[in-house]
């Protein structure tokens, strides 16, 4: 990390001057008050961090991810919308493609062996709306992340928190996505832990969790209008509505 300039911690929004330096170089200021702090959310953190960090980029899919896809292409599914759907229609919505030419699709254009993302808006549409309905806790913690980072960046979507390109999104924009991903890693960490142990390097998983839940709400009345800081708001609550019974965040 460097330290030029001054920001706030993604974990505990404490200001601090230590800089992500990686992501510095691609255009985007973050702040971790600590190293322990960066290392808490650090695996979900490394997907974005560096040249993925702005313009904002998923990376392509996993092996695990793309054979957990192609298993469910006629699965139906609940999308956030409300609407129902399976992978093959959202895929094939002209529907000219049969189901080899999906399948090979997704092999020779989403699929990647590195965690670098896709540039194109197009790839990274489908990179965010594929990862949604596979969630499962038989998963590797990469794959659930990166599921419920695309579930909730969907969710900040709908309530015109984000453009739809997320490789569009402003600075501000941007930093709330990161913001938002640092929370998610920590909520699946405490979930993991839940049956053992409660810490990490000394640091309380469960109270860095609300502690950054809050700090996204102090975050977004910080650099949002209001009537957006309302919309960003009830997005996260409604997507993360147990965080209510521990967290006194701001209406």
């Amino acid at each position: 990390m460097s330290t030029d300039g001054t920001g706030r911690c993604l974990v505990c929004y404490a200001e601090t001057k230590n800089r992500c330096s990686r992501c510095g170089e691609a255009g985007i200021d973050l702040f971790f008050c600590s190293p322990e702090h960066q290392k808490l959310v650090w695996p979900g953190h490394r997907f974005f961090c560096g040249p993925n960090a702005f313009p904002l980029c998923f990376p392509f899919l996993s092996d695990e991810e793309l054979e957990l896809i192609i298993k469910n292409l006629h699965t139906r599914y609940l999308k956030v919308g409300g609407q129902t759907s399976t992978l093959y229609e959202s895929l094939n919505e002209e529907g000219r493609l049969s189901i080899q030419d999906v399948k090979s699709m997704l092999r020779n254009e989403l699929h990647r062996p590195q965690v670098d993302g896709a540039r194109c808006v197009d790839e990274q549409y489908y990179l965010v709306s594929l990862r949604i309905p596979c969630e499962s806790d038989s998963l590797s913690t990469s794959t659930r992340l990166l599921n419920r980072f695309a579930s909730t960046a969907q969710y900040l979507t709908r309530a015109e928190a984000v453009p739809e390109d997320l490789t569009s999104c402003s600075p501000a924009e941007a930093e709330l996505l990161h913001r938002t991903f640092a929370f998610v890693s920590l909520v699946l960490q405490a979930r993991d832990l839940l049956e053992g142990q409660a810490y990490l390097d000394g640091i309380s998983v469960s109270s860095a969790t609300v502690t950054c839940y809050k700090g996204l709400f102090t975050y977004t009345i910080d650099r949002f209008p209001p009537h957006r800081a309302a919309s960003i708001s009830a997005a996260f609550r409604q997507r993360y509505p147990e965080m209510e019974f521990f967290s006194s965040a701001p209406a």
